[in-house]
């Protein structure tokens, strides 16, 4: 499998003043270690883990396909009369990384019984937005079809929850009213995706109107849509750790069952570590979701 490569340091730092509210790679000066730890975990899972199905195909680009890590048998299996399955949407502003790198955060939940699929999707500057939320919906469906299938006639359907990490919550969220998604974690997401016109990220996206009245999920008046967490790490750059706050308290406000997360000390790579231990803040928040919705604010 081809994968996108993370941005360059010359392509990070070659930003306009104005963009520093979004460029967490400039933010953070050992972020490049961080990347590099998260393809260095991910590969060892892939190594290591005796189930995982690879490159599950859901269309004919070769980055239309899922991994799904499968849970051991003889792991708990407490949250199988919720969501049994968790999908992964990786983030990257939409025109980098890939579906395996962050996969390391799955082994905790692996030990919990759950089993954790990673989807990919086309990047830009290949496609736009609009196809690139049509892949993740059509990647979630396809997981969901999947797990039917494995489970067999007469199972019932046991749905999936849906995890993504930064650009990929609002991905997620766009994919959050299709049949069988139970539930949302989002963390440290862009959900109106207006301010980014004319910065950096949109030199690949090419932004329309109608991208941004569509896919801004702040902007959809009167959604219904199923239990969420917020997260965001308390050292997160400004712009986005408010997009949390706000969007958390739009939901609620709407009637919508969500919850908050604030992270002490986290910024936006740390952050993941919350759900890749088994002690996490937020693997503890999911699994709560998993088995009764969300709680309403914790900050920790």
């Amino acid at each position: 499998m081809s994968l996108p490569a993370s941005p360059s340091d010359d392509a990070v730092h070659a930003v306009q003043a104005g963009d520093d509210e979004f460029n967490n790679r400039k933010a953070i000066a050992d972020s490049a270690a961080w990347l590099q730890g998260w393809e260095a975990r991910s590969a060892s899972l892939y190594a290591e883990w005796p189930r995982v199905v690879k490159d599950i195909p859901y269309g004919g680009h070769s980055s239309q396909a899922f991994d799904v890590f499968l849970a051991q048998p003889s792991a708990p299996d407490a949250h199988a009369a919720a969501a049994a399955t968790v999908i992964y949407v990786h983030g990257g502003y939409w025109q980098w990384n890939h579906r395996r790198q962050q996969a390391f955060v799955a082994r905790a939940l692996l030990e919990q019984g759950i089993n954790v699929a990673f989807i990919g999707y086309r990047l830009a500057p290949e496609v736009g937005m609009a196809d690139i939320v049509a892949d993740v919906r059509s990647a979630v469906s396809a997981v969901l079809s999947w797990q039917a299938e494995q489970a067999g006639p007469g199972a019932g359907a046991a749905g999936a929850c849906l995890v993504g990490a930064s650009s990929g919550s609002q991905l997620a969220a766009c994919a959050m009213d299709l049949p069988g998604v139970r539930g949302a974690l989002l963390m440290q997401g862009l959900y109106d995706l207006a301010p980014l016109r004319g910065t950096y990220i949109d030199a690949a996206l090419s932004l329309s109107d109608e991208d941004i009245r569509r896919y801004s999920p702040a902007l959809q008046a009167g959604e219904t849509c199923p239990p969420v967490v917020l997260a965001v790490g308390s050292e997160e750059l400004p712009r986005l750790r408010n997009a949390s706050v706000d969007r958390y308290l739009q939901l609620a406000s709407g009637g919508v069952k969500a919850g908050l997360v604030v992270a002490a000390g986290h910024h936006h790579f740390s952050l993941l570590d919350e759900l890749a231990r088994t002690d996490g803040l937020l693997l503890a928040a999911l699994l709560g979701l998993m088995r009764c919705g969300p709680s309403s604010s914790i900050s920790a």
